[in-house]
């Protein structure tokens, strides 16, 4: 793997964090209002709830237009 390629990917997962972090105080965040907490595009939070979510480090509850997401704990 190529430095810019780990840089990326260094970025990507401290995103997923903060991501996670502001998921865990309250669930029911929209993309838009991670985006604006975060300073980051709408873009980059659906990747890296995107990710979180085929990591299985949250899962959905609910519906789209009610519903909030899960933090799962270690080793659920």
């Amino acid at each position: 793997m190529r430095k810019a390629e780990r840089e990326r990917d260094a970025v990507a997962n401290e995103l997923e964090e903060r991501v996670l972090r502001l998921l865990a105080e309250n669930p029911s965040l929209s993309y838009e209002r991670i985006a604006k907490r975060l300073a980051v595009s709408l873009r980059s939070v659906a990747r890296a709830i995107k990710a979180l979510r085929e990591r299985q480090s949250i899962v959905r509850d609910g519906s789209d237009k009610t519903g909030k997401r899960i933090v799962a704990k270690d080793g659920e």
